[in-house]
């Protein structure tokens, strides 16, 4: 993206939780992007927790738009220069959005989404799995396969099957335990049982990397020393 003949006075970006859209429209950005080249040089998994509306899912489009190469956006912010653009990565993003307050629900959502994953990468010969953590383990095992690259997974929304039915204990403990078997915890596990790490290939052997506070709430929220873009 040309940055240059940008105007002067930027449209905030009110309603905007895409990195693409947010660029190609012109709006105001504050550069955080020091701090996300620090997150991926520094480790590998990582759980954000912050409240609602605070930047998660920006801050997530941010990621996926960065490890696939998109580099036009990311002109004149502080990561060009510090990025490969020849490597492209593929790229996992799924968002637990919508109608699900039950195991089953929070299943069937999963798996739709690897499906249409599957069919973005070329992948349609795959088997139908209906497990989602079948599914999702076989379509990282081919995507690494054919890629030859580590696969990034990008999960957002990770909390809602959990704070939908928060106030039903039993409800949100099976939606957080469905959760784990899929791959997809540790999660924002609020009030309702000790934090664990999920049992799912390598990801068990790594303990997912909970940003420090004052890291967090640069990385997410707005601080007065950033720069916008």
């Amino acid at each position: 993206m040309n940055t240059e003949n940008q105007p002067d006075c930027l449209r905030l970006p009110i309603g905007i939780q895409t990195f693409r859209r947010l660029r190609e429209k012109g709006c105001y950005y504050v550069d955080k992007t020091s701090l996300i080249r620090q997150m991926v040089d520094e480790g590998d998994f990582y759980f954000l927790s912050r409240p609602r509306r605070f930047g998660k899912s920006l801050l997530v489009s941010t990621l996926k738009e960065l490890f696939e190469g998109n580099e036009p956006l990311f002109r004149g912010l502080d990561i060009h220069p510090h990025w490969d653009w020849s490597v492209q990565y593929p790229v996992v993003r799924l968002t637990l959005d919508g109608k699900v307050s039950t195991p089953e629900s929070v299943e069937k959502n999963v798996v739709n989404q690897l499906g249409g994953i599957e069919s973005k990468f070329g992948l349609t010969s795959l088997p139908p799995l209906t497990e989602a953590a079948d599914r999702l383990r076989n379509l990282l095992d081919h995507l690494y396969q054919k890629t030859d690259r580590q696969v990034v997974v990008l999960v957002d929304e990770y909390d809602k099957p959990v704070l939908d039915v928060l106030e039903d204990d039993e409800k949100a403990r099976a939606n957080r335990d469905c959760l784990r078997e899929i791959g997809l915890a540790k999660i924002a596990e609020v009030e309702i049982t000790e934090r664990k790490v999920p049992d799912f290939e390598e990801w068990i052997k790594n303990a997912y990397h909970e940003l420090p506070d004052d890291y967090n709430g640069e990385v997410i929220n707005l601080t007065e020393d950033m720069p916008p873009a």
